[in-house]
């Protein structure tokens, strides 16, 4: 049986994409291709320290060294942070995109803890602006994360952001008790038993037709339920 010849290996292609390898390695590590600049988009004035705190390490840094998902997590290690984006070239320069929950109520008892749209619970550093004031359940403590991990506040959070938009809900508090039902301090006497936070939207529109109806009703019940929104119930005062 006749032996097949070997192909001799191609050396020249083997030698080409060795160095084209270690001139694009070198040239992407080297200080040439280091980060010079790095452009911050979203991230508000209160929290710029503690980002260019984060980024001042990436100064010198080539761009294939950088650990992108470190950077990442520790932008986001802030519970306002929703997520934080970081894109490089080869060229020395980096953008990092930054984007913050939005706060639809102020927590109770607290300066700087708000319920978030989609929640969370999160700390800012300045004030923010939402009219409606939330209780949450006596167990779920002070801390950040045990409060993000313990309870789920979204169907809350969705009552608290949709109130807001009602011209006659202003300076509301809201709060949920241990079982999940919510409750509605209408100014100093009217309570509101909203129920759990099904059927938001319906319970809303009842709401608002009973004051379309009677623009002082505030001054004419004690309270107003609307649990079945089909059939609200309203106790005068006596």
């Amino acid at each position: 049986m006749r032996k097949r010849s070997k192909k001799p290996l191609p050396w020249r292609a083997i030698l080409w994409t060795m160095f084209l390898g270690n001139t694009l390695a070198g040239l992407v590590l080297s200080p040439v291709t280091a980060v010079r600049t790095v452009r911050v988009v979203g991230a508000p004035h209160w929290d710029e320290l503690r980002v260019q705190s984060i980024l001042e390490g990436l100064k010198a840094t080539p761009v294939l060294a950088i650990d992108v998902a470190k950077v990442e997590t520790e932008v986001q290690a802030a519970s306002s942070v929703d997520s934080a984006r970081l894109s490089r070239t080869p060229f020395g320069s980096a953008k990092l995109e930054v984007v913050y929950r939005q706060p639809v109520a102020r927590v109770m008892g607290s300066k700087s803890l708000f319920l978030c749209a989609d929640g969370k619970i999160a700390e800012f550093l300045e004030p923010q602006t939402p009219a409606i004031t939330v209780k949450l359940p006596e167990p779920s403590a002070q801390p950040v994360a045990t409060l993000a991990g313990a309870w789920d506040f979204s169907g809350l959070a969705d009552v608290c952001r949709k109130l807001e938009n009602l011209p006659f809900a202003k300076d509301w508090i809201v709060e949920m008790n241990a079982f999940g039902s919510v409750f509605l301090q209408a100014g100093p006497v009217v309570v509101i038993e909203f129920g759990d936070t099904s059927k938001i939207d319906e319970k809303l529109d009842a709401l608002a037709a009973l004051f379309e109806d009677h623009h002082d009703l505030l001054d004419r019940v004690r309270s107003i339920n609307v649990t079945a929104p089909a059939r609200p119930m309203v106790v005068p005062l006596r």
